[in-house]
C-alpha cells in the first residue's frame, strides 16, 4: 500500500483552495485540486468552506469530490442572488426545487453552453450533500426545515438509466463468460455477481482482498471509497474466490512494472493499444468492456435491445435478487454498504419475480384502504379477526390473503414495516413515535451487546422516523 499523507492542518485563509488527495486508497492519492470560493457571497463562502475543509480533514470525502462541490457552489450562489436570497436561514423547499429550473437553463461556467442533464443532475446533488452537511453540523447558519422531499430532480427524467438486469439477461451473461476471451473482465463479472460492488471499488480492490475464515470459507473486504471507510469482511462464494485468485494470476507480470504505488491493486493490465503499457483498469474502461461484451455476445433485453451492461446494474441485480428473495432489508443494507436503511428501501428493494411487482404496482398510497377484491370468506375471517391480525396496531395489511391463506408475515410481530402491502395513515402516529422511543430505549439499554445490536435496531429506527415525517406532512 502507497505511503499515507497526511492532510494539512491549517485551513486556507485566502479564496484559493488547493487540496491534495491524501487517502492511499484512492486512485487519485497524491493528486493536487484547486477550486476558488472568491466568486461567493461572505455567508455561503464561509458555510461552503466549513464543509470543505471538515469534509476533507476528516476524510470523509475524496479531495476531488469536495473541490467539485465547492465549484458547483457557484451555481447554487448566483441561484440565490438571482431570487433575491441573502441568508441561508430564509430556504425553503420551493426554492430549493426553484433551482432544477434554474439549472435546466444555466450556462456552463468552464464550456459556455447549456449544461447537460447529468452535468444538472451532479450539480443538484452536489448542492444538496452541502445543504445536509450543514443542516446537521451548521444548524445555526442554515434553514432547519425539511429543504428536500424526496428526489425532486429525478422528475426531470422518470426512468432511471441504471436498473437491475432481468434473469433472462443474466442467463446470457453466464452461458457467454466461458466464451469472453477477455479473462480479466469474465472475473471481473464474477466478482461483481457475487458482491455487488461499486466502481470505483472495484478499480481500487487490492490483491489481498480475500482472507481465510478462521471457521470455515473465505472473507472479502475493500475500501469503501465513496464513504471513506473500510467495509467489514463479508462471505466470499467460491466462486469470487477462484476469479479473484485467476485475476491475481494474470495481472502479475503488470503489476510487477507498475509503479510501487500501484502494485497493490489487482485491476491492472498490459495495454495492447498504447504499446503493452501497464495500467491501472479505470471505471470509464470497464464500462467500455461491458458494453463490448454485449455487443459481442449479443446480450439482448426483451425488446431485442442490445443489453445495457453497467457495473452498477450488477449491484442493483444482487440487492434485487435479495430482496425477492426475502432476505432481511437490515442484511441487503449491510451487503451493499448503504448508511442508512431508507438508501436501500428507496434505490435498491425491488421485486423481479412479474406476478410480485404487479402485486406491489396495484397497491395504494400511504393512506388508501381496499379491501373489496377479498372473497366472502376472506371478509368473514376479517370480521372475526380484524383487530388482532389484519388491522395492525400500526396500520393496516393491503392483502392479509394469498391464496386463501393468511400472509405469515402477519401473524409476526414487527415484520410489516418493510412490506410493500403496509399501509398506515396519520391516524396511526401516536402507535410509531411510542414504537421509535422503545427502539431507542432498546438501543441504550442494549448498548453492551455490541455493534451489531445497534445496528439492527438503527436501520429499523430509520425507517420509522421516514414514515412519520411523511405521514407529519399528509
Amino acid at each position: 500500500m502507497p505511503a499515507e499523507l497526511t492532510p494539512s492542518r491549517t485551513r486556507p485563509r485566502s479564496g484559493q483552495w488547493v487540496l491534495v488527495e491524501t487517502r492511499p486508497e484512492s486512485a487519485s492519492c497524491g493528486k493536487r485540486f484547486g477550486f476558488t470560493l472568491d466568486q461567493l457571497p461572505d455567508q455561503v463562502r464561509r458555510a461552503v468552506g466549513d464543509y470543505a475543509w471538515t469534509c476533507y480533514t476528516a476524510r470523509t470525502v475524496s479531495a476531488r469530490s469536495v473541490a467539485t462541490h465547492c465549484r458547483n457552489a457557484r451555481y447554487f450562489a448566483d441561484y440565490l442572488k438571482s431570487s433575491g436570497v441573502d441568508d441561508l436561514r430564509d430556504l425553503t423547499p420551493q426554492l430549493m426545487d426553484g433551482f432544477r429550473s434554474y439549472l435546466a437553463s444555466a450556462i456552463s461556467y468552464r464550456e459556455g453552453r447549456p449544461l447537460g442533464y447529468r452535468s444538472q443532475y451532479s450539480i443538484f446533488k452536489d448542492i444538496r450533500s452541502i445543504v445536509c452537511w450543514l443542516q446537521v453540523n451548521r444548524p445555526e447558519s442554515i434553514a432547519q426545515t425539511a429543504l428536500y422531499e424526496g428526489c425532486e430532480f429525478l422528475g426531470i427524467n422518470q426512468t432511471r438509466d441504471i436498473d437491475y438486469l432481468s434473469d433472462d439477461v443474466v442467463a446470457q451473461v453466464n452461458t457467454a463468460l466461458p466464451n469472453e476471451k477477455n479473462e480479466i473482465l469474465r472475473n471481473a463479472i464474477l466478482i461483481l455477481e457475487s458482491t455487488g460492488m461499486r466502481a470505483s471499488e472495484l478499480e481500487n480492490l487490492r490483491v489481498d482482498c480475500v482472507s481465510k475464515h478462521p471457521v470455515n470459507g473465505h472473507m472479502i473486504e475493500w475500501f469503501d471509497l465513496k464513504n471513506g471507510v473500510q467495509r467489514k469482511p463479508i462471505p466470499a462464494s467460491p466462486q469470487c474466490v477462484a476469479a479473484v485468485s485467476r485475476i491475481a494470476e494474470l495481472t502479475e507480470e503488470a503489476r510487477r512494472e507498475m509503479p510501487e504505488k500501484d502494485r497493490g491493486f489487482l485491476m491492472v493490465f498490459k495495454d495492447p493499444h498504447r504499446s503493452y503499457a501497464c495500467k491501472r483498469i479505470r471505471s470509464h474502461l470497464m464500462r467500455a468492456w461491458l458494453k463490448k461484451f454485449a455487443e459481442r455476445h449479443e446480450i439482448r433485453e426483451q425488446d431485442g435491445s442490445i443489453a445495457s451492461l453497467t457495473v452498477h446494474s450488477f449491484r442493483r441485480t444482487l440487492a434485487t435478487d435479495m430482496v425477492s428473495k426475502g432476505v432481511d432489508l437490515v442484511v441487503v443494507k449491510e451487503v451493499m454498504g448503504h448508511a442508512f436503511a431508507s438508501t436501500t428501501k428507496g434505490y435498491y428493494a425491488k421485486v423481479k419475480d412479474p406476478a410480485m411487482a404487479k402485486a406491489f404496482s396495484e397497491l395504494r398510497p400511504v393512506g388508501a384502504r381496499q379491501t373489496d377484491a377479498l372473497t366472502a370468506d376472506e371478509r368473514a375471517w376479517l370480521a372475526e379477526n380484524g383487530d388482532t391480525k389484519a388491522l395492525l396496531s400500526d396500520g393496516y395489511c393491503a392483502k392479509p390473503f394469498s391464496d386463501g391463506e393468511v400472509c405469515s408475515r402477519l401473524m409476526q410481530s414487527g415484520r410489516c414495516l418493510t412490506c410493500a402491502r403496509f399501509v398506515t395513515t396519520p391516524e396511526f402516529l401516536d402507535a410509531h413515535r411510542e414504537r421509535l422511543a422503545g427502539i431507542r430505549a432498546d438501543m441504550e439499554a442494549g448498548a453492551a451487546y455490541g455493534e451489531h445490536y445497534r445496528q439492527h435496531l438503527q436501520a429499523t429506527a430509520d425507517l420509522l422516523e421516514a414514515l412519520i415525517r411523511q405521514l407529519e406532512a399528509m
